[in-house]
């Protein structure tokens, strides 16, 4: 009981699983995707620094064709995890 005999009550506020979790992440952009997918051939003793270079310059030689194949494959995914 309170100063003056009244009940105190205490509330919580309702959170929903998805506030628990926090934001939900973005899904990485096309190039960060292309890097992930060339980091799995990464040779062993190669550097991470390194080859990260390596890839970047590899990416900025990629023709406007190879890159709209994959700008199709990107959305494609990103499509398919949102449903």
């Amino acid at each position: 009981m309170g100063d003056n005999n009244l009940p105190l009550y205490f509330f919580e506020p309702e959170t929903s699983n998805a506030s628990k979790r926090g934001p939900r992440r973005r899904r990485p952009n096309m190039f960060i995707s292309y890097r992930k997918e060339m980091m799995k051939r990464k040779p062993p003793n190669m550097q991470m620094t390194d080859y990260s270079k390596l890839v970047s310059e590899w990416w900025k030689k990629l023709s406007a064709n190879e890159k709209a194949k994959l700008q199709r494959r990107y959305q494609i995914e990103r499509d398919q995890e949102v449903q």
